[in-house]
């Protein structure tokens, strides 16, 4: 009989990273539901603040999707439906927004960056 294994270096760095990997991916996760939520709030006939909180929305879907696929999760069709993310996010995923009339130097949205 053999007695437990010793964790080798790698193993551990492995482990770690995975952890640290799937950890970021429910932070990201979070940072989605709060996106939509802030979303939610703004009315349709506002559609400046609608679409910023679009483009504010697909950066963060965005960030998360790139997580799940450096997880090697590549499909994203069950997380669409879970989070019941809109197709006018959807579309801008990627995107960058465009130039507005009061800075012209702007030209992207930074999704939230508190992903406790």
């Amino acid at each position: 009989m053999s007695g437990p294994r010793r964790e080798t270096g790698a193993t551990a760095l492995q482990r770690a990273l995975a952890s640290e990997s799937a950890a970021n991916l429910g932070r990201l996760g979070r940072a989605v539901e709060r996106a939509l939520a802030r979303l939610q709030e703004i009315p349709v006939a506002s559609k400046s603040a609608r679409e910023e909180s679009e483009f504010a929305c697909a950066e963060a879907v965005w960030l998360y999707f790139v997580q799940r696929e450096a997880c090697g999760l590549l499909r994203h069709d069950a997380v669409i439906e879970a989070y019941n993310i809109p197709a006018t996010v959807l579309a801008k995923v990627g995107a960058k927004r465009p130039m507005s009339d009061e800075n012209p130097r702007e030209t992207t949205v930074r999704a939230d960056t508190n992903l406790d």
